[in-house]
């Protein structure tokens, strides 16, 4: 388990507030951000048949507790893969370590390297404090109301969670209301199948957010056989890594065969990748990496509710560097398309 939390290296903001990373001072071939999305999202591919593999293949266990715990461990797998600079880690228990108040036990958590648990049980659990936990995802095998309220009650949990200093530096983050000194834990819903529309899914999720501060909503929900549902700006109709008081949700709808089974997990990925940028430990110096999905999250069919507008510049309304996987355009000509450099 140490050598899991072995810091690797971490992007920075230098004094005129540009982003230096180690690949970035060594390299400076733009197209190598094109090629590393292309790699990623191939990747992706053959996450989306391995939980697919394991939905069918867990089906057969005769144990309920079993079922959950494969199909859990098997996303922690997939996602680990896009997100080396965090420990992810299934089912620690989040406690602060001075006043061991607990703040639930999350299906997956993101951990920061730089933050050792304070607890480990000879079982092996792990006791991790909030000021370590980046973000967590509760896993569903089949997505109902009943479930629904359950995850979301422990998404908020977790984000809800106050996250210590543990150095001078300070950072303000303003989402909604009073500013926090930290970057929140941030949080979301990831399920196999559901018996609800994703339409349906976001009515509820949108009634379970009323009479609650928008840092305690949840910032995703993705179903793998429907789509994903994020926040986006009520004004512009612009897609939101997390949400404000005025944020409304929108779906990336997948609709077979219009888009892919790959699409649902793409975008995931891809919002938890746009919201990695900003992890960091409270107290710590922030840092700032570069995405490594540059092409925008376009995953899916876009719906918005009434009266919100789409982007003027949606050119298209999938991730760029996925379509040419299913013949919808070269990657060349998505390239050109986004004024990235050619391949």
């Amino acid at each position: 388990m140490a050598s899991d939390y072995q810091p690797e290296g971490r992007a920075a903001v230098g004094p005129a507030g540009d982003v230096v990373t180690a690949a970035s001072a060594n390299d400076g071939c733009r197209d190598c951000v094109a090629h590393a999305a292309l790699h990623r999202l191939r990747q992706v591919l053959s996450n989306v048949v391995a939980l697919q593999e394991e939905f069918a293949s867990s089906a057969t266990h005769h144990h309920p507790d079993d079922i959950g715990y494969d199909r859990e461990f098997a996303l922690r797998e997939a996602l680990a893969q896009h997100f080396p600079e965090a420990v992810l880690l299934h089912r620690p228990s989040i406690a602060d370590e001075e006043s061991d108040k607990g703040y639930g036990m999350p299906d997956i958590a993101f951990a920061s390297r730089e933050v050792q648990p304070h607890r480990v049980l000879r079982n092996g659990r792990l006791y991790i404090d909030p000021r370590a936990v980046h973000c967590t995802v509760e896993v569903k095998s089949t997505l109902d109301g009943k479930e629904l309220k359950s995850a979301l009650a422990e998404v908020s949990r977790a984000q809800g969670a106050f996250r210590r200093r543990v150095g001078e530096d300070h950072f303000e983050f303003r989402e909604a209301g009073s500013p926090l000194p930290y970057f929140p834990t941030q949080g979301g819903v990831f399920a196999f199948r559901s018996k609800l529309k994703l339409s349906t899914i976001a009515e509820r999720v949108t009634e379970w957010t009323r009479g609650r501060p928008p840092e305690l909503w949840p910032r995703f929900v993705t179903v793998l056989d429907r789509g994903h549902i994020m926040w986006c700006d009520r004004e512009t109709g612009g897609a939101r890594p997390w949400p404000a008081a005025d944020s409304v949700l929108m779906m990336w709808e997948h609709r077979p065969p219009e888009t892919d089974p790959t699409d649902p997990l793409v975008a995931m990925i891809t919002q938890l990748d746009w919201m990695a940028q900003a992890w960091h430990v409270p107290g710590t110096w922030p840092g700032l990496r570069p995405l490594r999905l540059p092409h925008g999250l376009r995953v899916g069919i876009p719906v918005r509710p009434d009266g919100v507008p789409a982007p003027p510049d949606a050119k298209c309304e999938h991730l760029c560097a996925n379509c040419h996987e299913f013949g919808r355009m070269t990657f060349d000509a998505q390239l050109r398309q986004d004024e990235a450099p050619t391949v």
